[in-house]
């Protein structure tokens, strides 16, 4: 993971980011969620510093997985190929049983990052990932489908929706 640094401008942040809501992922050392926020409020800033954490998943029949993670009161989709990483780590990660978990906020109108936070999941969420990553890099996964399935669902459903209807994968509480 590159050198990241409270308060700079994220390394990962591009000119085209600036003011978007999203979350995306990232494996390096560890799984990373990312969230860009534009003018992220001190209330945001404390959800992702503090805030328990739960995931939630969602699966097609053609093996397609979306996470989904609420971070305080912060719900996001969370889509993550494992198949895009072509060397050894995500496999590493999986064999070495790895739960180790960044969680970033930007504040997606300057770059600034506000939240780094590291925390090592729970067994049980980390057993599910691993699994479904299994599965996943078995099959193949092709990003444009998963993207597709994806979009397709986004453009039919709210992350509210799509919390709902997902099953509860585990928890994490914060010490906090």
């Amino acid at each position: 993971m590159e050198t990241l640094v409270l308060n700079e401008i994220h390394p990962n942040f591009k000119k085209h980011m600036r003011g978007i809501e999203a979350t995306t992922t990232n494996f390096s050392t560890g799984f990373e969620i990312i969230s860009y926020l534009p003018n992220i409020t001190k209330k945001e800033i404390n959800n992702y510093r503090n805030g328990n954490i739960e995931f939630r998943k969602l699966e097609s029949i053609e093996g397609y997985i979306l996470y989904l993670v609420k971070i305080g009161k912060i719900k996001s989709e969370i889509l993550f190929n494992p198949c895009l990483y072509k060397d050894d780590r995500v496999v590493s990660y999986i064999n070495n049983k790895g739960n180790l978990a960044y969680i970033q906020a930007i504040d997606s109108n300057n770059g600034r990052l506000k939240v780094l936070r590291a925390i090592g999941l729970t067994d049980k969420i980390a057993r599910h990932l691993h699994k479904d990553w299994k599965v996943m890099l078995q099959r193949n996964i092709q990003q444009k489908d998963l993207v597709n399935w994806y979009q397709n669902l986004i453009k039919r459903y709210s992350t509210k929706q799509l919390w709902n209807f997902a099953i509860q994968v585990g928890k994490f509480k914060s010490n906090k």
